[in-house]
């Protein structure tokens, strides 16, 4: 699931207002700008059955990798609290960048943070 050059993990809750605002707009400012550079997005559902995980990607119309993490024992190795919580990874996987929460500035620093890695070489 890694990108060659970055990877978008997104950890969310369809419950979520911000979580579904960036399921939905990780499509448009993610995968169609920066996919054919290398950059992949996976999103992780987070104490979410299937079934929940799979009506909130319908209704935001992501169509990226989703994983799904029913019990919360991923997300417990990453944090705690407020969602949804995203990480760009370089490609040997350390993290390069994260964002708590979704707001305007995460959507523009991502963008950046996504810019510098694709143009890298």
């Amino acid at each position: 699931l890694f990108g060659k050059k970055a990877t978008v993990v997104v950890f969310w809750k369809g419950d979520r207002r911000m979580g579904q605002q960036q399921l939905a707009d990780l499509g448009k400012d993610v995968v169609q700008p920066f996919g054919r550079e290398g950059v992949s997005v996976v999103g992780v559902a987070v104490d979410q059955s299937p079934q929940d995980a799979q009506q909130a990607l319908n209704k935001a119309g992501a169509t990226f990798t989703n994983l799904n993490d029913a019990d919360g024992k991923a997300f417990a190795l990453m944090g705690t609290g407020r969602f949804p919580r995203t990480y760009v990874l370089d490609p040997s996987g350390k993290i390069v960048w994260f964002d708590i929460e979704y707001s305007m500035a995460t959507r523009r620093e991502l963008h950046q943070a996504l810019h510098t890695l694709a143009a890298s070489k």
